[in-house]
């Protein structure tokens, strides 16, 4: 069976991972995020004083701009990783269908008992 192989299974379980669970049972949780929106709530609290508003502003929004573009990055190879897995998955599966579905010749392939 198709999804009985390591490549279909390895595909799907870097997402089932990352969850802990199926996509409707959990909400994602990641760290880097979470990180993203402590740091703009503590900028938020710091804002109070106004001498040291655009201090505080300058130095959060620099940390925040930083930790942003790590996430990003971050993000950015684990989706492309995940992206390539699944490419791999539907390229092995059309290979598959593609000899059910044509003849050696291109043309479709029509059951024996289908009448035109």
């Amino acid at each position: 069976m198709f999804c009985s192989t390591s490549l279909c299974g390895g595909a799907s379980r870097k997402v089932h991972n990352l969850r802990g669970a199926h996509v409707h049972q959990v909400r994602l949780n990641d760290k880097t995020i979470d990180r993203l929106g402590g740091i703009d709530l503590q900028a938020h609290a710091l804002r109070g004083a106004r001498w040291r508003r655009r201090k505080a502003d300058a130095i959060f929004r620099r940390w925040y701009d930083q930790e942003y573009r790590k996430a990003r990055e971050t993000w950015r190879e684990w989706i492309s990783s995940g992206n390539a897995e699944t490419r791999k998955v539907l390229d092995y599966y059309f290979e598959n269908l593609y000899a059910v579905v044509f003849n050696a010749d291109s043309t479709v392939r029509y059951p024996n008992n289908l009448k035109f």
